[in-house]
């Protein structure tokens, strides 16, 4: 029994004159506590919640490592906000999760974009090591880099190079990880972030590890930055956090500890095997640095789209975790079983199409600066449907979803490319975000 579950399952025989209202008397609720002298506190962690965020900082070669009870979206937040001040120049991709954006309105930092290079014949935008590099040249005030790996196709940007030329600049090293927790524990694959000189990194374990979801751990590669980093998270981060949460990350870690190698190692050799049991009307897309338990499928060779093949599969009981014009993504993970990958087999082994090679879709089009993102975000603003929208300046980030990469932020001018785009992928199947219900999105109200 790990330290978390010994201090809960102590409090099981106490009688219960504190929150949380359910006294412990619902389904899981006997371990859902708050802050006592009989327990832990995460804000102030002295017991088995700095222990475990010991064993976490261990495991990822970190001299620090805080764990999180608001996913990534808080760890990108709160390692921006301890290493920037009002001003700061911040590089990150143009495509970086909204939370990023989201952290520039909170800080007033000056975002500064790295902007990908279009493949066409992959139909898709791709961050290469020299386009960053290059950027880090051409913003030599920027205090933070931000960088995104692995990103929703499983692809892991080299960070080598990237690293050791931040480090020559004076710029601060930060990777969303969200998507890698599992990394660590590879035996034969891309290395996390820390491994390769990120001053800080985060990930979200309910992502690739068995963990409830909103649990993550931001990692720290100097200790001397933690004042800074848990005064963020007292700033951002609920002063309830779950029990329950935590208690879920100490047993997704015994359990990686003890079984997380062997079963990777498994999906990875899974998912290779997979394709040869297809039809050929589908091929794993594969990337140079790429996650091997990132299942991506180019299912042109069907004849229909990705979104058509993902509704598809949902139709015949199947969930994948994304989809686009050309291709499936799926995120399969420890607790994957032989079983799924059969049905997913048998269910697109009986998918009908025209096998006719669907053309890769263009790019889409983001918005152009023209006015401060803190100054729009807070400006007065109105809602307008998306067809209307092109020419107007953007009040609150808007775009497809998954993955949560915004096309617009506020400040930016929308063009009618951007629109088109946007509602010809909306027709298509693709999700959104930032976008209500109607069909409307925020814009600024012209001073």
């Amino acid at each position: 029994m790990g330290d978390v579950e010994k201090m809960l399952k102590d409090g099981q025989s106490r009688v219960r004159f504190h929150m949380p209202g359910h006294m412990g008397r619902i389904p899981l609720g006997q371990y859902d506590t708050t802050e006592l002298a009989s327990t832990d506190d995460l804000h102030q962690p002295t017991g088995p919640y700095a222990r475990l965020q010991e064993r976490f900082a261990a495991k990822n070669g970190a001299q620090a490592s805080f764990l999180l009870v608001g996913g990534s979206t808080l760890g990108v937040q709160a390692m921006l906000l301890a290493c920037l001040r009002p001003g700061d120049a911040l590089l990150l991709p143009r495509s970086a999760h909204v939370s990023a954006w989201s952290a520039c309105v909170i800080g007033g930092f000056r975002p500064q974009c790295i902007y990908p290079t279009y493949d066409a014949e992959r139909g898709l935008a791709l961050y290469r090591e020299e386009d960053v590099l290059a950027a880090m040249e051409q913003t030599p005030d920027a205090r933070a880099l931000l960088l995104v790996r692995p990103d929703y196709y499983g692809r892991c940007l080299p960070l080598e190079r990237i690293a050791r030329r931040a480090r020559e600049k004076g710029m601060l090293l930060l990777v969303d990880e969200a998507h890698g927790a599992h990394l660590p524990f590879l035996q034969d694959g891309p290395r996390s972030a820390g491994a390769l000189g990120a001053d800080l990194w985060c990930q979200s374990l309910h992502k690739t590890l068995p963990a409830l979801t909103q649990t993550a751990v931001l990692h720290l590669r100097d200790a001397r930055q933690a004042p800074r980093v848990r005064a963020a998270l007292r700033l951002l981060e609920t002063s309830s956090p779950s029990s329950l949460l935590l208690l879920s990350a100490e047993k997704a870690l015994d359990w990686m500890e003890r079984w997380g190698g062997e079963r990777l190692e498994w999906l990875a050799e899974r998912i290779s095997r997979l394709e040869r049991e297809l039809d050929g009307r589908y091929h794993l897309c594969r990337f140079t640095d790429m996650d091997p338990t990132r299942l991506v499928l180019d299912v042109r060779g069907t004849g229909n789209s990705g979104y058509a093949v993902a509704r598809w599969l949902a139709e015949a009981g199947v969930d994948m975790e994304m989809a686009d014009d050309l291709r499936l993504v799926g995120i399969p993970s420890v607790m994957s079983r032989e079983e799924d990958f059969a049905c997913l087999a048998a269910a697109l082994g009986r998918l009908t199409g025209s096998g006719q090679v669907q053309p890769p879709k263009a790019a889409l089009r983001y918005g152009q600066p023209c006015m401060d993102l803190r100054e729009a975000f807070f400006c007065e603003k109105r809602l307008l449907p998306l067809e209307r929208a092109a020419g107007q300046i953007c009040g609150a980030a808007f775009g497809p979803y998954p993955p949560g990469e915004p096309l617009a932020v506020p400040g930016e001018r929308i063009s009618p490319a951007l629109v088109q785009g946007l509602l010809d992928a909306l027709e298509r199947g693709c999700g959104s975000f930032g976008i209500t219900n109607k069909g409307e999105v925020s814009c600024v109200i012209a001073p």
